[in-house]
């Protein structure tokens, strides 16, 4: 678009809006800050603190970055380095209670994703590894460098019926 088209909007309607972001002189809204605090993209009424709408596929070309509604990136080109989502519910901002990490490995982006919780309850404490899919497809429980397609370190209970085809 051409930077007369561009706008940024507050209240283009009269309403309590927010501010409305647009490429076309506010006829269409590809992002929202509703006074609330609620962000929408691609759409103009989140009902959420951060909303993505698209009609992307990420099935379509599942390597591709562009089919995915949140893309997250380190711009390093270096193994051993990761990017990742933490979650917590906490007054406090400076704890972690568990967060899943891509960690490169190799080059052209092979890697693995890593898998933490919080085990303690102590302020701004450790999280711990519980879980690694590596970048053979070798899913680790306990271990963080599985040897098979599943490795449990520790005790496993099963309920139910559970099948085996060799021993």
């Amino acid at each position: 678009p051409t930077n007369e088209n561009l706008g940024i909007f507050s209240n283009p309607n009269g309403a309590d809006e927010g501010i409305i972001f647009s490429t076309d002189n506010g006829s269409t809204t590809e992002m929202i800050l509703l006074n609330g605090g609620n962000v929408g993209i691609g759409t103009a009424s989140p009902i959420s603190p951060l909303q993505i709408e698209s009609s992307i596929n990420a099935l379509s070309d599942t390597d591709e970055p562009e089919n995915y509604h949140l893309f997250l990136r380190n711009p390093g080109n270096d193994n051993d380095e990761g990017v990742g989502i933490a979650f917590n519910i906490s007054t406090g901002t400076d704890d972690v209670g568990s967060s899943i990490i891509y960690k490169r490995t190799d080059s052209s982006a092979k890697g693995e994703l890593q898998f933490y919780v919080k085990t303690n309850t102590s302020g701004d404490g450790v999280v711990t590894q519980a879980m690694t899919i590596d970048d053979s497809a070798n899913v680790g429980i306990g271990t963080t460098s599985p040897g098979e397609k599943l490795e449990v370190a520790g005790n496993i209970s099963a309920s139910g019926t559970t099948t085996t085809n060799a021993l």
